[in-house]
């Protein structure tokens, strides 16, 4: 009913107004009302009509984008892409053709779901038109989709390199299996000669045949270069097994946190669950999906309690746990002091004590150490924070900040770190825009000095070459005397005559 009231009142404004701008913003927000009310059949025609007017020239990109957007209500996407598409091109840099850029965006986000063409789109808004409204929009999406692609194509290369490890055999394997093998022959065969040879290598004068022991020596040397090998390649393993699973938690956080999709959150932090079980980001990952799944109201309390048992069952020392005990309302377990805390809080007693240098070591030290505590980028953090407020080091500041956006980009700290570096980065730009500035300046000024002394040159080359012409151009005089004296000579004459 207010809807249309709304549209009742915006079509009769034109009966109030002599100008045509607020007649046309009138007319077109009662097509907006009618959009709302989802009669697109009475609201196409009217914008159809409008781009056929040559008075709304001037107001064709902003008509061109609503025909968009009631494409798109209608559930024509198709349509409505094909359009965005034409106002991005047809407009480009213009306030409607960053909007067209931000929607194409939500489109390939939420309705098509491909994330890569997403975050291209999204790129485009955030640079089409700088004043736009969407702008801080288009650059949020933006950074969380290029954090997105950057997560995704990390994991993938993680996963890459472990499977070419977890089939990877070294080089010496065949060459030692194969020695091993002909050694256990040659010790079968020897077995009954054993006393033997033992009486005859210890009889006076006669010395232990050293052959074998070549053999024996050169084939234990290969077997532990083997057993290096193998070793190293499982400490690499379990490193990059690591790092997949901290990328699937980013990206599971980013979805959450950022990008606000919490679907596609759970489906990463499952993801963890089922396939990495035993790793240390597992029990947050359980905590996140009952909150999550709390949140959206997908859960039963029963499937929420389950989820928290599984917590303290099978991390009972996990902080999560405790949290866990405490929303069961279960009795809580001593606390232990956790060896990150304890170091947190030296480095704090020492920046306390004034000991900035020390204390920013130790801070380092905490995410070197503890990088999956949920202390490491506050740890981290807090190391820039001195570097910038204690120390006055502007440039290791930045570089800590940089970090932080980079090792948690989906902590409360990257969000922190973000608006300084931004701000350095766009004094470090401006700073360089006027370099250039200044650059060209002096290049067109001194283009300008050369052009006119190359000019001045010229003239004084050809001013020789003028007089020279001017001079041979010049008339003899005729006699100006014998001329004065004509009138006399008539005035003689004419008395002459009368005499």
């Amino acid at each position: 009913e207010q809807l249309d009231k709304a549209e009742k009142a915006f079509a009769s404004v034109s009966d109030h107004t002599a100008s045509y701008g607020l007649y046309f913003q009138a007319k077109l927000r009662r097509i907006k009302t009618l959009s709302k009310q989802k009669k697109y059949d009475e609201a196409l025609p009217l914008l159809l009509s409008m781009l056929g007017d040559t008075k709304n020239i001037e107001y064709f990109a902003t008509i061109h984008l609503e025909v968009a957007n009631t494409y798109l209500k209608q559930g024509r996407t198709d349509d409505a892409i094909k359009k965005y598409r034409y106002i991005d091109t047809a407009f480009a840099r213009t306030d409607e053709s960053a909007r067209s850029y931000f929607a194409l965006g939500n489109i390939y986000e939420s309705i098509l779901l491909n994330y890569d063409s997403a975050r291209v789109i999204y790129n485009k808004a955030k640079a089409e038109f700088s004043n736009s409204e969407i702008t801080p929009d288009a650059t949020l999406k933006a950074n969380g989709f290029n954090k997105y692609d950057q997560l995704y194509h990390d994991m993938r290369n993680y996963d890459s390199l472990y499977q070419k490890n977890l089939n990877w055999n070294p080089s010496l394997d065949t060459q030692v299996v194969s020695k091993v093998d002909t050694v256990a022959k040659k010790d079968t065969t020897l077995l009954g000669k054993e006393d033997e040879n033992i009486r005859r290598a210890t009889r006076p004068g006669k010395k232990i045949d050293s052959k074998k022991d070549t053999v024996v020596t050169s084939d234990s040397t290969n077997i532990k270069i083997l057993r290096a090998k193998e070793e190293t390649r499982k400490v690499m393993l379990d490193s990059m097994q690591r790092s997949i699973v901290r990328a699937k938690f980013e990206l599971a956080g980013l979805f959450f946190i950022e990008l606000q999709k919490p679907d596609s959150a759970l489906y990463w932090y499952n993801n963890i669950v089922i396939s990495n079980r035993q790793s240390d980001f597992t029990p947050r990952s359980l905590y996140t999906i009952a909150e999550i799944k709390h949140i959206l109201k997908q859960a039963s309390q029963h499937e929420l309690d389950s989820l928290y048992t599984s917590i303290i069952n099978e991390f009972p020392k996990s902080p999560y746990a405790q949290e866990a005990r405490r929303i069961l309302n279960m009795p809580l377990q001593q606390a232990v002091k956790d060896s990150a805390q304890e170091m947190f809080e030296n480095a704090e007693a020492l920046a306390d004590a004034k000991n900035y240098e020390a204390a920013i070591r130790v801070y380092k030290e905490v995410v070197r150490k503890f990088s999956s505590s949920q202390l490491a980028p506050k740890a981290l953090y807090t190391a820039g924070w001195h570097y910038e407020n204690s120390t006055n080091n502007t440039d290791s500041a930045i570089a800590v900040y940089r970090r932080v956006i980079a090792q948690f980009p989906s902590s409360q700290y990257a969000s922190l770190a973000r608006p300084k570096v931004t701000e350095v980065d766009n004094e470090i730009k401006r700073v360089e825009q006027e370099k250039q500035r200044k650059i060209e300046e002096q290049k067109q000024k001194e283009l300008k000095e050369q052009k006119e002394r190359e000019a001045k040159t010229k003239n004084e080359q050809a001013e020789p070459l003028q007089k020279q012409k001017t001079d041979s151009l010049k008339v003899v005089p005729k006699n100006d005397s014998l001329l004065q004296s004509q009138p006399a000579t008539l005035d003689s004459l004419s008395k002459f005559k009368r005499i």
